[in-house]
């Protein structure tokens, strides 16, 4: 159910601009995208052995963390596809003008990650946590930007905010918040 609703939903999203998103076809691909995610849910909470057990997430910790890796990491996937193509196509950047502006982003998270989850470890887990709110601000300075110096710095921004919500900094703060939880993780 979990793959046949997912697969609705990302044909559905990838067919709705081309096709009209009033189009039958879409639209049929989105209830049953619908559909089969509520069944695999209704499925998961009455199961003995769930695939996921849907009762973590009546922890808030669990799902703050949850819903903090979703949102950079969609922050962050979004970013390195769709910025290449805004500053090809709309800002007239060569292809290796556009790659190059990825670097420092791509850098960040390769330096950052580890040291953030190094300190993690050792201190306060929720204070790297902090660093999204440099990923927010460089993504969002990123997509305000027309200035290519101005995209490159805002590429560490995003990429060390990214990296503090890596996910050894995001398993330290469940593991400090909910040390019943080291057994599964």
């Amino acid at each position: 159910m979990l793959a046949l609703g997912f697969g609705a939903l990302v044909y559905a999203l990838i067919e709705g601009p081309a096709r009209g998103w009033n189009d039958t076809r879409v639209l049929t691909l989105s209830a049953a995208a619908a559909v089969a995610l509520l069944t695999f849910v209704a499925v998961e909470l009455r199961t003995t052995d769930p695939m996921l057990d849907l009762h973590f997430f009546r922890d808030l910790v669990l799902s703050g963390a949850a819903v903090t890796a979703f949102m950079i990491s969609f922050g962050m996937f979004g970013a390195s596809f769709f910025l290449p193509l805004l500053l090809q196509d709309v800002m007239g950047w060569s292809q290796s003008s556009a790659g190059l502006a990825g670097l420092p982003m791509t850098a960040m998270i390769v330096i950052a990650a580890p040291l953030s989850g190094a300190f993690t470890a050792r201190c306060n887990p929720r204070i790297p946590l902090a660093g999204m709110t440099s990923g927010r601000c460089g993504l969002a300075a990123q997509g305000l930007s027309s200035i290519p110096a101005s995209c490159r710095s805002c590429s560490y921004d995003t990429g060390g905010g990214a990296a503090s919500v890596s996910s050894r900094a995001l398993r330290s703060w469940l593991l400090a918040e909910m040390p019943s939880l080291g057994k599964i993780l």
